[in-house]
């Protein structure tokens, strides 16, 4: 997947680069390599402020917020999961493991 990165981002695929950037985040994540989830899952939240992927931050900033809790960095990790919930609030999005109760 690394080598789709190089290739997207070869061709001018900024979108495409940061799918798979995202993608590549949350299959280290899942594989529990938290230290390069957290190093992905970064540089595709960079990315998507950068391309003005103003919906899908919201979910980078979920999903760096989770990688955080797991790595012990939890001040960050709540930084991250309120603003999210705020912009998907503002988006009229308010669901999954971030809406209010």
């Amino acid at each position: 997947m690394e080598v789709s990165v190089l290739a997207f981002e070869q061709a001018g695929d900024r979108r495409n680069a940061w799918n798979m950037r995202a993608n590549l985040g949350a299959a280290y994540a899942e594989l529990g390599d938290s230290e390069q989830a957290e190093s992905m899952i970064r540089a595709a939240l960079a990315e998507a402020e950068e391309i003005h992927l103003h919906e899908l931050k919201s979910a980078m900033q979920t999903n760096l917020a989770q990688v955080l809790t797991c790595r012990g960095h939890l001040v960050e990790a709540r930084t991250l999961a309120e603003s999210a919930m705020a912009s998907r609030a503002r988006a009229g999005l308010e669901r999954g493991w971030c809406a209010p109760s």
